[in-house]
């Protein structure tokens, strides 16, 4: 009776040891995995992330007054956008009873900037 004990210890030990390290070893190709697409997912973020399309590429952050606030890169707009960013008079945000309302400008010829125009 102590011998199949013995043996039954044995053998249940053999298989707890060989499913440990078999299971390390599918654990580790699946972290290997996982940090792959990790990185191939951080690099496409990156790249989204720094092209011209991007959220970031926003020019700055304007608080809206009540009523109309007009923008673009001249001076006496209200909300004043960095030079060579866009037209001098873009348009004008309206703000009233918690709600904005966009007013674009009509592009007279070419909605591009005159620098970006062919020539």
């Amino acid at each position: 009776m102590r011998k199949k004990i013995v043996f039954f210890t044995v053998i249940v030990g053999f298989f707890l040891m060989a499913n440990g390290s078999f299971s390390n070893t599918t654990s580790t190709i699946k972290n290997e995995d996982f940090d792959k697409e990790e990185m191939k997912w951080r690099e496409e973020r990156d790249k989204s992330m720094r092209s011209p399309t991007s959220w970031l590429t926003i020019a700055g952050l304007f608080w809206l007054d009540e009523g109309e606030n007009t923008f673009g890169t001249d001076k006496t707009n209200k909300l004043v956008l960095p030079s060579g960013s866009a037209p001098s008079f873009c348009g004008k945000f309206i703000l009233g009873e918690g709600k904005v309302k966009m007013i674009k400008k009509k592009p007279s010829r070419s909605p591009l900037l005159p620098e970006q125009r062919l020539k």
